[in-house]
């Protein structure tokens, strides 16, 4: 009798230890977020106009000397101290992916924004459906992923001058496209970040794919369901 009298106490006791593994696991999660926040915001107030400062006075130095080989080793500091700026704003940008999507919509259009100011036009983004109402957390959540990645590709590798972005989630999926027209697939196999896109779209039982763009250049198609 007391074993059955005992298990509703076990159950509600395994309840509030699971209870507690979430709740330290949300915390630990926007702790990152936090950090990452904060890294962000050091490196480009702090690290980003340090070095621009640094590459303004050099600037100012070659146009006093005399000698040309001055000019031109100087000349060539200043450029890659403009690369080492290039470099740490993507940094700045693969840090700053969502991990607790609220609201979907939003944060589709702040990665959007991050990515313009690297890719030094704004990509066409197309939002369809309640985006931030329909979709599930789970889902958002690697969609951001998958839309971040995408387009840390194309900042990276694709020297791409058009991009367009499409959300639509009208149906019974949620459905990401992403096109450039860029240099597309390089060789035969696929890096660990398209790859990753593929697990994520699988896990949720729904699918990746990548194809040329319109033109030229690639584009990713994800696709998943609402409801699993």
């Amino acid at each position: 009798r007391s074993s059955r009298g005992d298990a509703p106490a076990e159950q509600q006791h395994a309840s509030l230890v699971m209870q507690v593994v979430r709740a330290q696991e949300d915390r630990a999660r926007l702790a990152v977020f936090e950090d990452r926040d904060r890294i962000g915001r050091d490196l480009h107030d702090l690290v980003i106009q340090r070095i621009f400062a640094i590459g303004l006075a050099l600037d100012h130095t070659s146009r006093m000397a005399e000698a040309e080989t001055v000019r031109t080793r100087l000349s060539a500091a200043v450029d890659d101290l403009d690369q080492t700026i290039k470099d740490v704003r993507r940094t700045i940008f693969d840090l700053n992916t969502p991990l607790n999507p609220a609201d979907l919509r939003s944060d589709i259009e702040s990665i959007v924004g991050d990515a313009q100011r690297l890719l030094s036009f704004r990509p066409v983004l197309d939002v369809r459906g309640p985006v931030s109402t329909e979709v599930p957390g789970i889902v958002a959540e690697n969609l951001l992923l998958v839309l971040h990645e995408t387009l840390s590709n194309i900042v990276r590798h694709a020297e791409a001058t058009q991009v367009s972005i499409e959300v639509d989630c009208t149906g019974d999926d949620v459905l990401l496209v992403v096109s450039d027209d860029g240099l597309g697939l390089q060789g035969s196999t696929l890096g660990s970040g398209l790859r990753n896109m593929r697990h994520r779209a699988a896990n949720l039982g729904g699918t990746c794919r990548f194809e040329p763009g319109p033109g030229r250049g690639l584009q990713v198609r994800w696709q998943v369901p609402k409801e699993m």
